[in-house]
């Protein structure tokens, strides 16, 4: 995956609007955690090593188009 300037800009307003991700291990994958003002979710979905960080990049992407348009 290319990591583009639409994934810094989606990266920069979660961080500004206190949402962030993270991996943790489980059983030799990855699930993302992600949290919004403290409150920690995950969807539980394991990645391999190789994909998690790509993973990371996609959701910071999908939850500014979510709740950057719900919050506009």
């Amino acid at each position: 995956m290319t990591i583009n300037e639409k994934h810094y800009k989606a990266f920069k307003w979660c961080c500004d609007n206190n949402i962030r991700i993270y991996p943790k291990l489980k059983k030799g994958k990855y699930i993302l955690v992600y949290e919004i003002n403290g409150v920690s979710k995950t969807s539980g979905k394991e990645y391999d090593v190789k994909y998690y960080m790509d993973a990371i990049w996609e959701f910071y992407l999908f939850l500014y188009n979510k709740l950057n348009n719900a919050t506009n």
